[in-house]
Parts: structure tokens; C-alpha cells; sequence
């Protein structure tokens, strides 16, 4: 029996994709405004540059804190004072699939949150986690646990978009290419993107994912 030897696998080295962020937009009465000290500045034009156009942001305290090499409880207190003087805005139960805050940055105080998502493209999703709470509670939900389409109507291709909007957003929560690279592994084997965001989003390496 003559036994032939397979031909070598071609492997492709991983490149770390780089920070695409070259600059960041922040409100013109922040910059003017004597009430904010130099490091909640730094803090608001950091946050800035994660945010999309409408001003909304999933990012992580523990991002942030890294990037300004600062603890967490001291960016958590930068981001508590933009917020008590008017500059962002945070949403604890924006998606159900997010446990952390999503952050607007006020941009123009006439906007409000619907129509800042209308500009962003990337709507609220229709039943917050709280909503869908109150919907099992009153029989709303049927026993597949699909809402019912009285409740919420679903677009295949606005699922699809927001899907996109994910994938990008996952890729800034990666430090490293090792990383990087698990990233990639447990997207091609079908893992939710909405779960893998949800735990990126609380500072935890991928390598535990799996349990």
C-alpha cells in the first residue's frame, strides 16, 4: 500500500489590525466651560474617540482607564462629574445583551436620545432588559421566549447591519494579538457577537470565555 503525505497547511500569519483612531469630536462648551478640570477634558475626549457620529458609545471603563493609564474608580469618577454637568449622558439597560452603561456624549442639547439615534443609524433596541422583564411578567412573551410580533417586528437586514456595527466594535476591545486571535477563532465558530461584546465589555480575557 503506498501511503502519500498530505501536502503542508499554508498558515497565515495574524496581523494586528491598527487603531484607526486619529482624532476625536468633543462639544465646543467643554472645552470653554471653567467647571471642567484637566483630567475630565482628557476623560471626555477620550471617550469621544470611541463614539459614533451621533455620539453613543459601548466602551468600558477599563478600556478607558488603560488608555489613560489611571484606575478604573478614578475614570469612573471623571465620567460620574461629565455626567452631573451635563456633557454625557449613560443608559444601564440600553441593549439586553450589554451589561455595561451605554454613554451618549451630548453633542446639542436640543437632540434628544431618539433622534441622536436616528443619526447614528444604530437604534435603541425596542424592549430594553427592564421592558422585557415587565413583558414575561404580563404573558406577553410566548414559550419560545420570542416576543410576539405584536411587541417587536424584526428586519433581517437592520439585524444584519447592527450585526456589522458589533464586529467593529468588538475589534477595538482587544489589546493584543493573542487576543486578537481568539477573537477571530470564537467569531468563525458561530459564538453570538452580541455575547462575546457583553464580555469584552467587562474587562475579562477571552481565554476564559469557554469556562
Amino acid at each position: 500500500m503506498e501511503y502519500t503525505l498530505p501536502k503542508k497547511p499554508k498558515i497565515k500569519e495574524k496581523v494586528i489590525q491598527p487603531d484607526q483612531r486619529k482624532f476625536c469630536v468633543v462639544p465646543l462648551r467643554a472645552v470653554i466651560d471653567k467647571r471642567l478640570t484637566y483630567a475630565s477634558l482628557r476623560a471626555l475626549c477620550l471617550l469621544a474617540s470611541y463614539c459614533n457620529k451621533a455620539g453613543f458609545t459601548y466602551v468600558s471603563l477599563a478600556r478607558l482607564g488603560n488608555d489613560l493609564g489611571i484606575s478604573q474608580p478614578s475614570i469612573h469618577r471623571q465620567i460620574k462629574k461629565l455626567e452631573a454637568l451635563g456633557f454625557i449622558k449613560q443608559f444601564p439597560s440600553y441593549h439586553a445583551n450589554i451589561k455595561g452603561k451605554t454613554k451618549r456624549i451630548i453633542y446639542d442639547e436640543s437632540i434628544s436620545d431618539r433622534e441622536a439615534e436616528q443619526i447614528a443609524g444604530e437604534p435603541k433596541e425596542a424592549h430594553s432588559r427592564d421592558e422585557i422583564k415587565a413583558l414575561y411578567t404580563q404573558k406577553r412573551i410566548n414559550n419560545n421566549n420570542d416576543i410576539t410580533n405584536e411587541n417587536m417586528h424584526s428586519d433581517g437586514k437592520q439585524s444584519g447591519t447592527i450585526n456589522s456595527h458589533v464586529l467593529t466594535r468588538l475589534k477595538t476591545y482587544v489589546s493584543n494579538e493573542r487576543e486578537s486571535q481568539r477573537l477571530e477563532a470564537l467569531i468563525n465558530d458561530g459564538h453570538p457577537l452580541d455575547k462575546l461584546e457583553a464580555y469584552l465589555l467587562q474587562g475579562k480575557s477571552l481565554r476564559y470565555y469557554l469556562g
